[in-house]
């Protein structure tokens, strides 16, 4: 059984409109999340970076979605898919780098950290 039975779009009316549904994914990246030299100055693992990143992939996905169904074609989904998969491992990676080594850090989510006369200002 085939998704779609006949695309609404001629071929290059077809990769038009997957041209620009990647347009699309870009500019809803680029209104949702800040840019990524912001993101690269800011420390790792920021949750307000990582709240954007979600939507912005969330609606973006979304959107290709939408412009797939609609025109009946899969070619604007798997352009605007691969266009989602690249905005967000930039975002991700930017995300989890240091800015002061430049270095990428592992996360401390979930972990508890327990106090001990020689961490911090203590040690010796």
């Amino acid at each position: 059984m085939k998704l779609f039975s006949k695309s609404l779009l001629s071929p290059p009316a077809s990769i038009g409109v997957s041209i620009g549904t990647a347009g699309l994914v870009y500019a809803i990246y680029a209104l949702t999340v800040p840019n990524i030299g912001t993101i690269h100055a800011t420390d790792a693992h920021d949750m307000n970076v990582e709240k954007a990143r979600k939507k912005a992939a969330i609606s973006a996905g979304i959107a290709a979605a939408a412009v797939s169904v609609l025109s009946q074609d899969l070619n604007p989904w798997i352009i605007g898919g691969g266009a989602v998969i690249l905005s967000d491992v930039f975002v991700r990676h930017a995300n989890i780098t240091s800015p002061d080594t430049g270095k990428i850090v592992a996360s401390d989510y979930g972990q508890t950290v327990q106090s001990s006369p020689y961490y911090g200002a203590n040690a010796q």
